[in-house]
């Protein structure tokens, strides 16, 4: 017999999803303005000024890369 839920952790999200989520990784819509402000201040601090003055969306088309 066959688990019914063998690729979902309880109801709500699939294995991969969660293992996805652990490695820091996430759909690109959940990636907030301040996230990505952080993460340039973090890893790139002489392009921040220039970061800052971009809405979200165009953060998330400069900054982020698909992984699929």
């Amino acid at each position: 017999m066959s688990d019914a839920n063998a690729g979902y952790t309880g109801y709500s999200m699939s294995k991969r999803a969660v293992d996805t989520y652990d490695k820091g990784e996430q759909p690109e819509s959940y990636w907030t303005k301040r996230e990505l402000l952080d993460a340039v201040e973090e890893t790139n601090p002489s392009i921040l000024a220039a970061c800052r003055s971009l809405c979200a969306s165009e953060l998330r088309d400069f900054l982020l890369e698909y992984k699929g």
